[in-house]
Order: C-alpha cells, then structure tokens, then sequence
C-alpha cells in the first residue's frame, strides 16, 4: 500500500472535523462528495458559517491511509476594493502601500 498524505480524489472515505477550543464545531464524512482539500475546507465552513478565528482542523483519507491536523484562520468574506477606491478611503497610498490607523 502506497500511503499519499494530502491526496483526497472522489470516491475516497474521508473524514474532517473543526474544532475551536475543545469543542467540536462541525464533522463530515463523506466518500463521494469531495475531490481534494479545499473542498474539504469548504464543506467545513458551510457547516460553521459563523465560526471566526483560529480552528483545529482533523483530516482522514481512510481509503489512502493518512491522517494530518492543522490550524486554519477562519474569517468572514470580504468584499474587494479596488486600488482608487482604497486609496480614496484612506487605505493605501498612491504607491500601493496600505495605511494602518492606529486611533
């Protein structure tokens, strides 16, 4: 056997779980539904939409034999901006260097 670590393809026994201070926030196990990492990522997501900052994430391909767990920043989406809007609102400079305000 021939173990792939990180190698998800569709058809493959997986199973995912996001956890945040102890407390298991979402779980999937799936074994058609996803084809690679960022689906996986996804899937966990939806399942959480409120979920901000730093969570554990748990990954299994039981088909291929490997597990791995890592932290994830999670965060809401934003809307982007272009550079004249930016820099209109005070953001970045004319150069492309973002202004942080500290109040």
């Amino acid at each position: 056997m021939i173990i792939e670590t990180g190698k998800i393809e569709r058809g493959d026994r997986v199973y995912a779980s996001m956890i945040k201070s102890g407390k298991v926030l979402a779980e999937l196990r799936c074994d058609t539904t996803v084809s690679g990492m960022t689906d996986v990522y996804k899937a966990l997501c939806r399942l959480s939409p409120m979920v901000k900052g730093f969570v554990k994430v748990s990954v299994s391909n039981r088909t291929r034999g490997w597990s791995k767990t890592l932290s994830l920043l999670v965060g809401r989406e934003m809307p982007s901006a272009s550079h004249k809007e930016m820099i209109a609102a005070g953001l970045m400079e004319r150069d492309g260097q973002l202004c942080i305000p500290f109040n």
